[in-house]
């Protein structure tokens, strides 16, 4: 699966841009660095260090 691909989904609620669960699960369970997934998935790296505390 491309994460590229599945980065955001629609928020129309809110007006911001949200993660699909997919990719959410995909950087939970990656070994790599919370810095690399962080900037492949164009995010900070702190949502990707509070999403792997949380197990989301």
């Amino acid at each position: 699966m491309s994460l590229s691909r599945l980065r955001f989904g629609d928020s129309a609620d809110t007006g911001q841009a949200g993660t699909m669960p997919a990719v959410r699960a995909e950087i939970v369970l990656s070994a790599e660095l919370a810095s690399l997934a962080a900037k492949r998935c164009g995010m900070s790296d702190e949502t990707v260090r509070k999403w792997r505390k949380r197990g989301e």
